[in-house]
């Protein structure tokens, strides 16, 4: 899939949407949000065009090292989330920038 650039709060508001959460949910430090908060940062590191340093703060502050932990387990199939992310990567690029 070529790369996108969208706003980090359109990928927020369609893993929201998705798993029926809050987009401030996300943003909470810690595990609450839990797998859509891992999809969330996937998709950030995907179609945003930030560093994972910015994804991690977006996401609650956590570390660059930790975005990088949650996409290399996502890569391995530690977490079956490659559907739902591949669902929303195509939802996001597909809608275009007018419709995000």
């Amino acid at each position: 899939m070529p790369a996108a650039t969208v706003d980090i709060q359109t990928v927020d508001r369609y893993v929201a949407r998705h798993y029926r959460i809050e987009p401030e949910g996300l943003k909470a430090h810690g595990k609450r949000a839990g797998v859509a908060k891992y999809v969330a940062v996937e998709l950030a590191c995907r179609l945003t065009g930030h560093s994972g340093r910015a994804v991690g703060a977006h996401y609650g502050g956590i570390s660059s090292a930790a975005v990088s932990t949650i996409r290399r387990k996502l890569r391995e199939g530690n977490y079956d989330l490659t559907s739902a992310v591949n669902h929303l990567a195509t939802a996001i690029v597909k809608a275009g920038p007018s419709q995000t």
